[in-house]
């Protein structure tokens, strides 16, 4: 239907002015401008310098919208989302609906004479709160894109808050300060917005009188722009969730970069019982102490024991020397820590995990096993992890939600640990030296104020690579960390006739294609762990390519003679692997490592799309690569199942 109509020029310079005392009329069809604007205070407000000077900031504010828009959408296109023409165009509507709710609201402040004042502050403070909004996505999203080359998931801000709250303290963003940093970015904005006040309230006033007819239909200014805020949301929302791909928050919304998979999210925050209720089996004959370190984002190739070029791990590097440690080439199975806790502790991976697997501790708990876990970091708060742990759990040391992750705490608590029977205890240490956001001691720091966490490195070339002295400190200290709980190990009774294992949940970019941190698809960086064997046994371990976090439960209880627990996936690490590959998945892309020759190759295919990527773990290049995706799918099939996403079944 086309709407025919005319505005006057008293009414259309009304507009442009925002000040006039002549009503517009409709002499048939269109819209209809109408407004007596209330005494000479309202023309005064922009009379004199002031009216060209407001005139103009608004008009620097408008500007401020579309460049932050503009600049939004670049920051996505450069990500790789897929940003085009389409996500340009859906996103502008989405913010053409937002305005017009705004707008409405704006009518509604200005309805009325009385309490002026308050509802010019309402004014201002809507506006500011909902530009502080957008600016702190935009914020979170330059961050996080920088850090990981992915748009951030904005869904785990509503539906796991306290989830969200838990990631950021880990990295040394407390909500003390969160709440600090959102409250400066809020009041800037109300200094932004404060000159508008009075402007505002007049706007307000002329959108609410604005009529528009549409034959005999006449329709006012707040039912316009009602209809046209829902309309406009209505039609992007109708548009397919396929072909709708690149869009800023859109994209947002997507399933990715998930902790776990979420069931078992679901699984670890439904009230009920954290193990099941099993009767206790007499410990078997072979009963000895079982010992799990893992430390939190440690990489394998950053570390000295694995690579000479670095001198960063000399307690371990020591033990290697002595021929006291049995050296694997580990790969972590997902990216995040919830994930490659649970590959640990239940030998399964992303596509098997299922609701609540069967763990080690499960199984020990089930055979008179004492299980005490003394954990660096905030493990309960973290989507309810240790819920899925299993047990029943003889004791556990878990950090305060709140507290900076502290691996020489839990040295401390180590230290008063009371162990009764070695025999018969499975103890599971987790540290944090890695892990950007944890303490580190001034002996193991760049320089004496640095704290590894998020700070100048994020945007800088040079500061990121930086971050690699940094975080190979931070191994160092957790070297030294190890040594002290080994030293204390021995004075328990707890390392002798041990199995001790140490490893890691994942591993960490440092810098790598100019990328920080872990989670997201995976990458070399993130999937190279180490997995390394203290046993005092001295018992022969065949070599194996690849080994993988699902082997590590196998390990233990093979260790103590008895079965592996039903639907886990690994092989005792005592054992002679038949399998050419394991699995790797995330919320992004299920896959597999596998090795080829003297190479080991990674495979992944996005579940959404179906595309497949091939990269080298370690140096000898790619040949004949058609031939190695075909090899790569058939074993994909088998090694991660069950590959549910219709894209990448074969």
């Amino acid at each position: 239907m086309i709407v025919k109509g005319w505005i006057r020029g008293e009414a259309a310079w009304c507009q442009a002015t925002l000040r006039c005392a002549t009503p517009g009329r409709s002499r048939g069809g269109g819209i209809m401008v109408s407004d007596r604007v209330a005494g000479a205070s309202g023309q005064r407000g922009t009379s004199g310098i002031y009216g060209p000077f407001r005139m103009a900031y608004a008009g620097l504010i408008a500007a401020l919208w579309l460049v932050q828009t503009s600049g939004r959408l670049v920051l996505f296109w450069q990500a790789g989302t897929g940003t085009g023409p389409l996500a340009v165009l859906l996103h502008f509507a989405l913010a053409f609906s937002l305005l017009c709710m705004l707008g409405l609201i704006l009518t509604l402040l200005g309805a009325g004479r009385r309490f002026e004042a308050v509802r010019v502050t309402l004014a201002v403070v809507l506006l500011a709160a909902v530009h502080t909004i957008l600016t702190l996505f935009d914020i979170y999203q330059a961050i996080f894109i920088n850090l990981t080359g992915n748009p951030a998931p904005t869904l785990i801000i509503f539906r796991a808050t306290p989830l969200a709250l838990s990631l950021l303290d880990n990295i040394g963003i407390s909500p003390l300060r969160l709440a600090a940093a959102v409250l400066l970015v809020f009041g800037v904005h109300i200094l932004l917005y404060w000159p508008l006040g009075g402007l505002l309230m007049r706007l307000s006033r002329r959108l609410a009188r604005i009529r528009v007819r549409i034959g005999a239909l006449r329709v006012s200014g707040r039912v316009g722009l009602a209809a046209a805020s829902v309309g406009t949301y209505a039609a992007v929302g109708m548009v397919p969730l396929g072909v709708r791909g690149g869009e800023p928050v859109l994209e947002g919304l997507r399933p990715v970069f998930q902790i776990a998979p979420p069931e078992l999210l679901a699984a670890a925050r439904a009230p009920g019982r954290s193990h099941r209720p099993t009767i206790r089996k007499p410990a078997p004959a072979a009963s000895r102490p079982l010992v799990l370190i893992v430390v939190d984002a440690l990489r394998r190739d950053r570390m000295g024991v694995y690579n000479d070029e670095l001198t960063n791990t000399p307690f371990l590097s020591s033990l290697d020397a002595q021929g006291k440690l049995h050296k694997f080439d580990g790969y972590a199975t997902c990216t995040f820590s919830f994930c490659g806790i649970m590959s640990i502790l239940a030998s399964r991976s992303w596509n098997d995990f299922g609701t609540r697997p069967d763990t080690l501790v499960d199984l020990l708990a089930a055979h008179s096993y004492d299980i005490r876990l003394v954990l660096a970091g905030q493990h309960a708060s973290f989507g309810g992890l240790t819920t899925l742990l299993g047990g029943p759990i003889t004791s556990i040391s878990d950090q305060p939600s709140g507290t900076q992750p502290n691996d020489w705490r839990a040295i401390d608590t180590l230290e008063t640990l009371q162990v009764p029977d070695p025999r018969r205890t499975f103890l599971y240490m987790h540290l944090m030296s890695t892990h950007a956001g944890s303490f580190i001691h001034p002996d193991f720091r760049v320089t004496p104020d640095d704290s590894g966490m998020v700070g100048a490195y994020l945007f800088s070339p040079s500061g990121k690579s930086d971050y690699r002295r940094i975080y190979d400190l931070r191994v160092r200290q957790a070297d030294e960390i190890i040594r002290r709980a080994f030293e204390v190990l021995a004075r328990k009774g707890l390392f002798e006739d041990a199995l001790v294992i140490i490893t890691a949940d994942h591993g960490q970019r440092t810098s790598e294609g100019g990328l920080l941190y872990h989670g997201g698809e995976a990458d070399p960086p993130t999937l190279a762990v180490p997995l390394l064997l203290y046993d005092a046994r001295d018992r022969a371990y065949p070599a194996r390519d690849p080994a993988s976090l699902i082997d590590v439960a196998p390990t233990f209880a093979e260790a103590i003679d008895l079965p592996a627990a039903a639907g886990w996936r690994g092989v005792a690490l005592q054992r002679t692997a038949q399998r050419q590959a394991v699995p790797v998945g995330t919320s992004e892309s299920t896959g597999i490592v596998w090795g080829e020759g003297n190479r080991a190759l990674l495979y992944l295919c996005n579940r959404d799309t179906g595309r497949e990527r091939l990269t080298p773990l370690r140096t000898g290049g790619l040949a004949t690569a058609p031939e190695l995706l075909q090899r790569a799918r058939r074993l994909h099939q088998v090694a991660a199942a069950p590959v549910r996403e219709a894209a990448c079944r074969m």
